[in-house]
């Protein structure tokens, strides 16, 4: 592909073109950032990659060797790399990007984003000018730090990104009159959700919510990827038929400290003969307020390396985030349906105040991203 209209415009798109190749490892490849990579020689793109799979090689290398399999091992001398964030210089799963930069010969790197590990955290910018190569760092950095918003989160706070994501009618319902849960939003606004769950790394939902649905909590796509099933469930009343357990992805079960050691042993012991004990962690926490310690719950998420998470609740988990502002973000999938006697989406407890970030048409619905103020 050749490039024209001078060389900030060129530089521009090769940059956005890195960003949206980065997104396209959403999902697979955390704890790991999204990074995308795309090397250009006199205007013309010569090599693109980005990373794939955690502990699969990173963007840099794959666009190095796309371009060499194009084009050569020496195309890529004296070419300019733009890469999404700031290449590693050390050793992990795999080897250092940094080093294989300066063997490819590269002339210039141009970086949209340093990296908040403090393992690389400008490390790898002063390996390369050591090399001799030029180093330009900001390029499209906004759209940069949007991309990986849940790992900057993750790796200052080693706490998940938070997500809220709730269906309601135009009047603030979840549910309808009789207090049935049927479908409140359209096709298209369902679709995008399923996008969400294939994105993130963990689905949280109530206990309520799965004896009341039955849920399956996946993505309901053959290319994409389950996410892992996280419930909060006090007194560990899951169903061993429940169908969330049809998914191979792994569910991890948040109950309080007194529900006792044979309700742990009584679940794993029914669990469906399809589902193996390491399919399943019980974990235990202290309670708050009548529920569990949602700050506690987090603080063990974390630790498992689960970057970001998408809550899914009923009024009672959209009422405890709210509360305690947990959510990095709320997202509104808002039907123009009305229901005169429903459940609404939060108990009159919670009193918060939201900011609209945005608003954009969903099908028939409206899609209003949010955030607590």
């Amino acid at each position: 592909m050749k490039l024209s209209g001078g060389i900030m415009k060129n530089n521009n798109y090769a940059m956005l073109l890195a960003i949206e190749l980065a997104g396209k490892g959403s999902g697979f490849v955390h704890p790991n950032p999204l990074v995308g990579c795309v090397i250009l020689k006199y205007g013309k793109i010569i090599g693109k990659g980005f990373h794939e799979k955690y502990g699969n090689a990173h963007a840099e290398i794959n666009a190095l060797n796309d371009a060499w399999k194009k084009h050569g091992k020496k195309s890529t001398e004296n070419a300019y790399m733009f890469v999404t964030l700031e290449p590693c210089c050390h050793y992990g799963k795999t080897g250092p990007c940094a080093k294989e930069i300066i063997k490819a010969g590269i002339k210039k790197v141009y970086i949209a984003m340093l990296d908040v590990n403090p393992i690389v955290a400008g490390k790898g910018i002063k390996e390369l000018k050591k090399a001799g190569i030029k180093v330009n760092v900001g390029l499209c950095r906004k759209e940069a730090e949007e991309l990986n918003k849940e790992y900057t989160k993750w790796m200052k706070t080693k706490r998940p990104y938070v997500l809220q994501k709730i269906a309601i009618t135009r009047n603030g319902k979840i549910t309808w009159g009789n207090g049935n849960r049927k479908r409140i939003t359209c096709e298209e606004s369902n679709k995008k959700v399923r996008e969400l769950r294939n994105q993130y790394d963990a689905l949280l939902v109530g206990i309520n919510t799965v004896l009341k649905d039955d849920p399956q909590l996946n993505c309901r796509s053959k290319e994409g990827r389950d996410p892992i099933k996280i419930i909060l469930d006090p007194d560990l009343k899951t169903p061993k038929n429940a169908r969330l357990f049809k998914s191979t992805a792994k569910t991890i079960l948040f109950c309080a400290k007194k529900a006792g050691k044979n309700k742990e042993k009584e679940i794993l012991k029914k669990r469906p003969e399809s589902v193996s004990n390491k399919d399943i962690e019980i974990i235990k926490v202290d309670q708050k307020n009548d529920f569990l310690n949602l700050k506690e719950v987090l603080k063990e998420i974390g630790m498992k390396e689960i970057t970001s998470v998408l809550v899914e609740g009923g009024q009672k988990i959209n009422s405890s985030f709210l509360k305690e502002k947990l959510s990095d973000g709320i997202l509104f999938f808002v039907s123009p349906k009305k229901v005169k006697n429903g459940l609404d989406f939060i108990d009159g407890t919670v009193k918060t105040k939201l900011k609209i970030l945005d608003i954009k048409k969903s099908g028939k619905d409206l899609l209003l991203r949010t955030k607590q103020i």
